[in-house]
């Protein structure tokens, strides 16, 4: 179950799109998830694709998949790295800032959304949300985007394309190990 969700859910990330994909874990039991965490991570591994498990208390888990290298690469722009630090992350390496992240999900009242830039959303657009409460958005798709919106629709299609042609792809029998682009 779990690896028909990272086919559908993350697809760009699979395909060297995006940095990472994030979703909910509704409905499959931790324990069940917990093993395919463990049985799918090395295939993952192999092609520079990590996973990581976020609770919060009386919420489904949350799966991250991220590209180790393209997420250290986000995190090493000056940018993002203010942004994160006006939050407290500790940005010394990928695994502190995800730990961060991890104590922002559990602690937050509500969601942080600063978690945009783990997820390869342009800075402005993460900063644009927060500020007017994901109102006032000029297009909404992968992310509400508040400028370049003519970009951000590029990529929105790009991300249809991607995430249509993997299911199908998975629907005819690929597997997420075929799937999985290496870099």
């Amino acid at each position: 179950m779990l690896e028909q969700r990272l086919i559908y859910f993350c697809a760009p990330t699979l395909a060297g799109l995006k940095t990472a994909g994030l979703f909910n874990a509704n409905g499959i039991a931790d324990r069940d998830l917990q093993a395919e965490v463990t049985r799918l991570a090395p295939a993952l591994s192999y092609c520079g694709l990590a996973l990581r498990l976020f609770y919060k208390e009386g919420r489904a888990p949350l799966v991250y998949l991220y590209r180790q290298s393209d997420l250290a690469r986000d995190l090493a722009d000056p940018d993002i790295r203010a942004f994160l630090q006006t939050y407290d992350y500790c940005l010394d390496t990928v695994d502190t800032a995800l730990d961060d992240l991890e104590k922002r999900i559990k602690t937050c009242p509500a969601f942080p959304h600063e978690v945009g830039v783990f997820l390869s959303y342009p800075l402005e657009d993460v900063k644009c949300f927060i500020a007017y409460g994901g109102n006032k958005c000029q297009l909404c798709g992968h992310w509400c985007a508040y400028s370049q919106t003519e970009a951000a629709q590029l990529c929105f299609n790009r991300y249809d394309q991607c995430s249509h042609s993997y299911r199908n792809l998975y629907r005819c029998g690929h597997r997420l190990a075929d799937l999985a682009v290496a870099r």
